[in-house]
């Protein structure tokens, strides 16, 4: 049972980044004991969040049929690529945004796989609402950012 409910365990702690760098860029401090710029670490850290929804897709491509219809290997390239070159060359306000879209696209996709049983409905549940979370966190980020510029 503990098994079964891990991934929303680790769906619910990974939040946990998003939600104190907005407060705290929300706040006015943009600078974090052990953590230093809250800029660079919500960037970087939804960098690695997206990539790895991404890895999750190119597996479920790769182990489960019914998923193989939405060309899943080429998505998650495309999505993890997009979010990567976003990271690299654009300002953090535009990278944010485009997080907030890629995560969106994310989970609209993983309704998709809801709909055709590739995925049970408690976790997608749970994608529902941790996606939900992290996306006002990046909005609340960049209003803080917006805020203080």
């Amino acid at each position: 049972m503990i098994e079964s409910r891990l991934y929303a365990w680790l769906a619910y702690l990974g939040i946990a980044p998003f939600l104190v760098a907005a407060i705290m860029i929300a706040l006015g401090q943009l600078q974090l004991i052990l953590v230093g710029d809250l800029t660079y670490f919500v960037n970087s850290y939804g960098l690695v969040i997206v990539a790895f929804m991404s890895g999750i897709h190119w597996g479920q491509y790769i182990s489960v049929e019914n998923s193989r219809m939405l060309n899943l290997l080429l998505s998650s390239i495309f999505i993890a690529l997009i979010a990567w070159s976003t990271f690299l060359l654009a300002t953090i306000k535009f990278t944010l945004a485009v997080y907030v879209i890629l995560f969106t696209i994310l989970l609209a996709i993983d309704a998709k796989l809801y709909s055709v049983r590739v995925i049970s409905k408690q976790y997608f549940v749970t994608r529902c609402i941790v996606t939900f979370m992290v996306i006002l966190s990046l909005v609340i980020t960049m209003y803080g950012l917006t805020k203080h510029e």
